[in-house]
């Protein structure tokens, strides 16, 4: 896993931190997935979105990039991801994406607190690479 510091440091701009980042990330590449593709002329990006079920009035998203991830709730997700990624400094992917109330996000929240960063954005480490990993499975998909 990438040492968050060392990720901050290479931010900043120091070159011998950006070149062990490098060397670290070509070791411990993110958990594959598709990229989120943006379409800037309709603000939305092009995925496909699951049916909402009964009782449900949005979509649990979790995205993310290299070690960062974000579990968030949205009752528009195409327009939300577009957003959040010309905000993210590299290109996202979806992890998984399912109907759900606002309660289940903040479950997940509550179940990966130890290692969030800032507001809906975690570390990708422990068991959140495992829960990610697994493909973000849950006990009761109906939120």
């Amino acid at each position: 896993m990438v040492d968050l510091a060392l990720r901050m440091s290479a931010r900043i701009g120091h070159l011998s931190a950006k070149a062990r980042l490098r060397m670290q990330l070509a070791n411990n590449p993110p958990p594959p997935s598709k990229p989120i593709q943006c379409l800037p002329r309709s603000k939305c990006v092009m995925i496909d979105v699951p049916p909402l079920g009964p009782n449900h009035y949005g979509h649990v998203y979790v995205i993310g990039f290299a070690d960062y991830v974000k579990i968030g709730w949205s009752e528009n997700v195409r327009e939300r991801f577009f957003v959040i990624q010309t905000a993210a400094p590299e290109k996202l992917v979806l992890y998984t994406l399912f109907a759900a109330r606002t309660v289940t996000e903040r479950e997940l929240h509550r179940r990966f607190k130890g290692i969030r960063l800032h507001g809906e954005w975690f570390a990708l480490t422990n068991h959140l690479k495992e829960w990610v990993d697994d493909g973000c499975p849950m006990a009761n998909e109906d939120g």
